[in-house]
């Protein structure tokens, strides 16, 4: 199971992984880029999908958690 780290402790090696912001907020599958900074997908001012940096500091993360066993019919 996946627990909170200090962002300290984060890999920037471009893996996706969830943070926790100063304000109280879950990003999930976010990933560091180094020419700028943490960075999320979503939509941009022009509808388009792109990684968009993140406003705010990161205070924790953690690796993006496996989904759900789906069981079998």
């Amino acid at each position: 199971m996946a627990e909170w780290q200090d962002i300290g402790t984060a890999r920037k090696d471009g893996s996706l992984v969830d943070l926790w912001m100063i304000y109280g907020e879950r990003v999930p599958d976010a990933k560091w880029d180094p020419k700028r900074g943490w960075v999320e997908w979503t939509i941009d001012d022009f509808d388009r999908m792109d990684w968009c940096r993140i406003s705010g500091e990161p205070t924790h993360w953690m690796d993006v958690p496996a989904p759900p066993a789906v069981a079998k019919e």
